[in-house]
């Protein structure tokens, strides 16, 4: 008896050829009809009203398979997951006028079903049919004291008058030190200052894990504000796919210049090298 995963995959894209060679028998069997598939894959920005609730079912940039390894082990990670692209992991909560210095925005707040996970935002009032966006997670030391071992507050500030400039929504997460919160983010700087370890091995040395960040949340949000096409703020080539598996299809990525100083050159060259940021034409030196 041949036993094997049926899977449905959603595609505008001309070739599948590389999904179809990693999903091949005797583990995966790829069908056309979604009644008969276990799970279905869906190219982000294509219509899901057609997947039954109860379907097995995921977003998944398929053209991103080609460009790295990383992005199989990932697909590879999301087939494993019971979930559907009709799952909701967040509630909307409320929203208020919000006058800033970078402009007038709505603040709006989503929370957790399953906890006190809070998410925080700030968008405009009209949002066009392609919105720019900023995923951009909480940073104490940056954001709120204006460290210079960062870029985090330059890039909140940048962003934010993008933001406002173009119409769309600037998401603020509490997920401070890439995931691993405030108390145990001094820990790390301490690896860094004392140690002489970079940003990653110094999580890596206090038992973490590089990044614990998870973005669920982007899923429930886009939905509730009907966004499906988005302009992406970041320098971060791995949080576009992660935007692009909550179902948005992201049409173009807008870098953030960073200012370089003593305190952050380190920290701006590690991303750069170790988790591919793209934004070495963009720096700036500080004088």
């Amino acid at each position: 008896m041949e036993v094997y995963v049926k899977v449905c995959i959603l595609s505008n894209s001309k070739t599948l050829a590389n999904i179809k060679e990693i999903l091949r028998e005797p583990l995966y069997k790829i069908v056309k009809s979604i009644d008969e598939a276990y799970v279905v894959i869906v190219e982000p920005g294509l219509d899901i009203s057609n997947i039954p609730l109860s379907k097995r079912s995921f977003f998944f940039p398929i053209d991103r398979l080609s460009s790295d390894e990383k992005y199989i082990h990932m697909l590879l990670s999301q087939l494993s997951k019971d979930q559907t692209v009709w799952t909701r992991y967040y509630d909307f909560y409320d929203e208020t006028p919000l006058p800033t210095d970078f402009g007038n925005f709505i603040l709006f707040g989503f929370s957790r079903r399953t906890d006190s996970k809070r998410i925080l935002g700030l968008r405009t009032k009209e949002l066009p049919e392609v919105a720019t966006v900023r995923t951009h997670s909480m940073c104490y030391t940056g954001d709120i004291f204006a460290s210079k071992r960062c870029d985090c507050r330059e890039e909140l500030e940048n962003a934010l008058r993008l933001i406002n400039e173009r119409g769309g929504i600037l998401i603020y997460p509490e997920e401070e030190g890439r995931g691993i919160g405030i108390l145990q983010k001094i820990k790390i700087y301490n690896s860094q200052q004392i140690d002489g370890f970079d940003t990653f091995d110094a999580q890596y040395v206090n038992h973490f894990p590089n990044d614990l960040r998870n973005y669920d949340y982007l899923r429930d949000i886009f939905r509730h504000y009907n966004i499906g096409t988005i302009d992406l703020i970041t320098n971060n080539p791995e949080k576009v796919v992660s935007t692009e598996i909550s179902g948005v299809k992201v049409r173009k990525t807008l870098k953030l210049p960073s200012t370089v100083n003593d305190y952050n050159r380190d920290y701006l060259q590690t991303k750069m090298r170790k988790s591919g940021h793209n934004f070495t034409m963009e720096f700036t030196t500080e004088e």
